[in-house]
């Protein structure tokens, strides 16, 4: 079953290459709100009591901000260390069982014309509550 058009958060850890869904947010979000929503979430689950408040006093303190794949491209970011958090604007979104399948485009560079060059990219996390 489709349902079009979102950001897609996921928990990634690349140890275990397991990837669990946590968030799928309006495609009419700007990359700015999407930063703010993830790295609180990921403040809130992995920081300590003293790693809230100091983050709540000073944001740039935070070890791990919420930063671009790409730096010319903000539809991909990043946040955290393990495991890292990683949202996408996806043009796809296709649910397979207990799985979210997603799809979305990927800065691979500048032509020598000066035209982005993308690539297409797919990924697939396991739903909340599923084995």
């Amino acid at each position: 079953m489709s349902f079009g058009k979102g950001w897609v958060i996921v928990e990634k850890y690349f140890h275990t290459g397991e990837e669990n869904l946590l968030s799928i947010l309006n495609p009419r979000n700007g990359s700015d709100y999407v930063r703010g929503y993830m790295e609180q979430r990921y403040v809130d689950a992995f920081a300590s009591f003293n790693e809230k408040i100091s983050y709540k006093k000073k944001r740039s303190s935070w070890p791990y901000p919420v930063q671009p794949v790409e730096r010319l491209y903000h539809y991909v970011l990043q946040c955290g260390h393990e495991p890292q958090y990683l949202a996408a604007k996806c043009h796809k979104l296709v649910l397979k069982g207990d799985k979210l399948e997603y799809y979305y485009q990927y800065l691979r560079g500048v032509g020598a014309d000066g035209r982005a060059i993308f690539v297409e990219l797919s990924g697939v996390a396991k739903l909340k509550g599923s084995n």
